[in-house]
């Protein structure tokens, strides 16, 4: 009776420590793909406004963007994921994406991203104020 509640004990606690490995594997997995997807999933989110701001004239910031002259020169949403990730190196969930130059255009060695207060305080005069 002794020997079979060691076996079973033993066998219940290798499923155990099976299980916990199984289980970090998944997780490791699952982490993997949750950090990588939704960040490529976010650039070509944000590579879609870019382009809408630039190329479409009935966009609501267009006349910030396309109307000033600002051009996208990623040749693809691919390109702009790949520059991101590979070249910059960030994350940039909950950041803005900015232009170091205002008045440059969203292309390689000009775009940066940076916190909502900081793109903020790197806008240009351009709007209209409003009539006292």
């Amino acid at each position: 009776m002794q020997m079979a509640l060691g076996v079973r004990a033993t066998k219940r606690a290798k499923l155990v420590a099976d299980g916990v490995a199984h289980k970090a594997w998944v997780e490791s997995v699952l982490d993997q793909h949750t950090r990588q997807r939704p960040i490529i999933a976010d650039l070509r989110n944000r590579y879609s406004n870019i382009l809408s701001r630039c190329n479409n004239p009935g966009h609501s910031a267009y006349k910030y963007y396309g109307g000033r002259g600002i051009q996208v020169n990623f040749e693809s949403c691919d390109e702009f994921v790949d520059y991101v990730i590979d070249v910059l190196q960030i994350d940039p969930r909950g950041l803005d994406i900015d232009r170091i130059d205002n008045d440059g255009n969203y292309e390689p060695g000009n775009i940066r991203f940076v916190t909502h207060k900081e793109n903020l305080q790197n806008k240009g005069t351009y709007r209209k104020r409003a009539k006292v």
